[in-house]
């Protein structure tokens, strides 16, 4: 029933896209005060390192990142890493995941590491830049501290609700102490604002020509589409047991029906409430906007992608029949803002990938590095 191989592929390329650092400050809250119900335990690593702070870890140039602060940005990439295993591969610990081979020889742990390694160059990188070295940026330091101030304020306010200290909260949802929570949050949001603020003024320099040939030639990344679904599974949704032959042709005489009624004039919503297994149909009436690369689901992308707007059409996958109609496809004016934006990323990238390769930055492994 499953697809073990396009999944595992999702997670590589996951992990390996690069990503602006844009609103890095949301993330840290999104992954704890908008989330702190459902927040992951943090894993036996991040524990046995927490233990060994202040041992450095590493150094760009002259700055010093103890273990503390590397495990802040590992269990970024670490947490991120965990929910692609929920997703692939759920029957599998945390600790054996991790510790399991990702690509090359090296293990989801490991790559999570020199990620972590990779942003926390890029975040000190842009924290030089913006405080000093780039003459002509300024941020707004009453504005940064009104920031950390709410931040704070939201932090404490729960590790009280909770009567817990905050170290506590800190270790629990991040791996690291509230200390370097703290500057973390500081440094993310002063890379945010500079990045924007360069963004914003290599955007103005970006032509319509470079625009149109960076769509044409990342079409089928930038498109998406937006469909209504109606699904009847293939499988026992709790056991998750392939469903007998008996039980296939049921399944499949059920969509059967519901497309006969759409095709005869049926309300395609009403179809969906009365007959789709899809557990959010009651939320989003199955309606759903994706890109070509944000769906494992081969045979449902390349039917969307090549549909017409008004189209329906059945589809079976390895979770079940389906019945799709096409509603909307993105177009290039749609999408101009975020050529855009990535194009003057892209001219950013270089400009930062050129300091960080330089003498200035150099990287130096510590034994806090080797142990972690």
């Amino acid at each position: 029933m499953s697809n073990i191989k396009e999944k595992e592929d999702a997670v590589v390329a996951e992990v390996e896209t690069e990503k602006p650092i844009k609103g890095k400050e949301e993330t840290i809250i999104k992954y704890a005060l908008m989330t702190l119900g459902g927040i992951l335990a943090i894993c036996v690593i991040a524990l046995v390192v927490f233990l060994a702070i202040p041992t450095k870890a590493v150094s760009i140039g002259n700055e010093k990142i103890t273990q503390d602060e590397f495990i802040y940005y590992y269990k970024q990439q670490a947490d991120i890493i965990l929910e692609y295993r929920d997703y692939i591969a759920p029957e599998v610990d945390d600790l054996t995941f991790l510790m399991a081979e990702y690509a090359n020889g090296i293990t989801y742990s490991q790559s999570a590491a020199q990620r972590a390694l990779a942003i926390i160059l890029e975040t000190y990188v842009l924290n030089d830049l913006a405080n000093g070295d780039d003459p002509d940026f300024r941020y707004d330091t009453l504005e940064l501290e009104e920031s950390v101030n709410q931040f704070k304020e939201d932090f404490e306010n729960y590790a009280t609700e909770n009567e817990l200290k905050n170290d506590e909260v800190s270790v629990q949802l991040y791996g690291c102490s509230y200390k370097t929570l703290i500057k973390a949050y500081e440094m993310s949001w002063i890379a945010n604002k500079y990045q924007e603020d360069q963004i914003s003024k290599l955007e103005t320099s970006v032509t319509e020509d470079q625009m149109n040939e960076y769509y044409d030639t990342f079409k089928e990344d930038l498109d998406a589409v937006t469909v209504r679904h109606i699904l009847v599974a293939n499988f026992d949704a709790i056991t998750g047991a392939d469903y007998t032959e008996e039980q296939q042709l049921a399944a499949k005489a059920k969509i059967d029906e519901a497309y006969a009624k759409i095709i005869a004039g049926d309300d395609f919503m009403e179809v969906a409430l009365a007959y789709s297994e899809d557990p959010g149909v009651a939320e989003n009436e199955g309606i759903y906007q994706f890109r070509k690369d944000e769906t494992d689901l081969t045979e449902f992308a390349e039917w969307a992608f090549a549909a017409e707007l008004g189209d329906v059409g059945q589809i079976e996958t390895y979770i079940g029949y389906h019945i799709v109609e096409l509603t909307e496809r993105t177009t290039y004016e749609d999408l101009k803002d975020v050529v855009k934006y990535n194009i003057a990323y892209g001219e950013l990238t270089k400009v930062l990938n050129e300091i960080e390769s330089s003498e200035e930055y150099q990287i130096a492994y510590y034994d806090g590095f080797y142990e972690f």
